[in-house]
């Protein structure tokens, strides 16, 4: 059963501070690296053991899920936990989850909302992560229509020639995924009262991650770029058809 995407742009990172117990590598390996939603760079653990990552709060604040990727070796564990400002009434939301060797993971929990955030990540030898993202999701109200291609993605860069014509091969700077996304008959009041603010506050200015299918594919994510704009006509009765464009990061 294939389950409804999602949309991660709520990031208590970006709007709180955070620390680390355990230091950062040194060179342009800075712990800001992890919520400033670029690939090629990176927090880098300093050292084995265990590294905690803190995100503390103006006040209480909500997260049901958890993004993470990076370079993490294969056997690290990570457990995500909250508290209030003390320490006091820890509630554990991941606990000690061993990693495979993915680049990217995407964890969900039952909604929670506490002052204080902690990430620990354990580690035989450095580890790098590159996204950290903790936050609410936005949930779309239908599955993705037949056509919608998860694999797909274009190249980008050039063919390489010798001077006189002959094909030396291929450089692929980076792949593009883009895919047109389009709901019929969804309920007009989700479209005013969800995505429309999400929109406005978040969507088309602030880049995330697409989970295409959290049930069956969770780990297939995508970074994508702000949505540029959305289509939403009136259908007869409380219905609207909705659409926009994804473009992100290919595979």
């Amino acid at each position: 059963m294939y389950g409804k995407p999602l949309f991660l742009f709520d990031n208590m990172l970006a709007t709180s501070p955070v620390t680390t117990d355990n230091g950062t590598a040194a060179g342009d390996y800075v712990l800001a690296s992890l919520f400033d939603y670029r690939s090629y760079t990176w927090w880098l653990t300093n050292g084995a053991g265990n590294h905690r990552v803190t995100v503390t709060n103006d006040a209480d604040r909500s997260a049901d899920y958890m993004y993470i990727a990076g370079d993490i070796l294969t056997g690290s564990t990570i457990t995500l936990t909250s508290s209030d400002l003390g320490g006091a009434n820890a509630v554990v939301h991941i606990n000690n989850q061993v990693l495979d060797g993915q680049l990217a993971y995407f964890f969900e929990f039952a909604s929670y909302s506490q002052r204080v955030w902690f990430l620990d990540v354990v580690t035989a030898n450095p580890s790098a992560l590159s996204h950290l993202i903790i936050g609410n999701k936005l949930e779309l109200p239908r599955h993705l229509q037949q056509g919608f291609d998860p694999l797909g993605s274009k190249p980008r860069g050039r063919i390489i020639k010798s001077s006189n014509g002959h094909p030396l091969g291929t450089a692929e700077d980076w792949r593009e995924w883009k895919q047109k996304i389009s709901f019929r008959n969804i309920n007009a009041s989700w479209v005013r009262d969800t995505w429309k603010p999400a929109f406005d506050d978040h969507l088309k200015h602030t880049p995330g991650v697409f989970v295409w299918d959290p049930v069956e594919h969770a780990n297939e994510t995508y970074l994508i770029h702000p949505i540029f704009e959305y289509r939403a006509p009136h259908v007869q009765g409380q219905f609207t058809n909705l659409s926009f464009t994804l473009e992100g990061l290919g595979k």
